[in-house]
């Protein structure tokens, strides 16, 4: 008999990492391409630095999937993010793109009563 390998799985594409949500409530949305067909789901690696050796903090992500959100931040932090795509023995594509965003300190506005009112 003959067994087949099975071709590796492709990484993920694309990846963006975008802050969003409120001031006080905020969150970074992860959006990338499936590039694979054979995927069983995907693994995201959160890091705070770019070559992910501190802080490593890892989500997982069922088939198909194409986003994550990320609502566990810690103020004045940049994050760094990769996906992989991942097969049911558990074997990982290449990595994704490394995407990063800065999770800074929510800013405040004061108005002047005299010149908007209703404030």
């Amino acid at each position: 008999t003959v067994d087949t390998l099975a071709a590796p799985l492709a990484a993920p594409s694309n990846l963006l990492a975008t802050r969003s949500g409120s001031p006080s409530n905020q969150r970074i949305d992860l959006t990338w391409a499936d590039s694979s067909s054979a995927e069983a789901g995907f693994v995201i690696e959160r890091s705070t630095t770019s070559n992910f050796t501190s802080n490593l903090v890892t989500y997982t992500v069922g088939v198909n999937a194409t986003s994550y959100r990320d609502p566990a931040l810690q103020s004045n932090t940049t994050y760094y993010y990769r996906v992989f795509a991942v097969d049911s023995t558990g074997k990982k594509s290449a990595p994704s793109n490394v995407a990063s965003v800065a999770h800074g300190v929510a800013v405040s506005y004061s108005r002047n009563k005299a010149t908007h009112p209703g404030y």
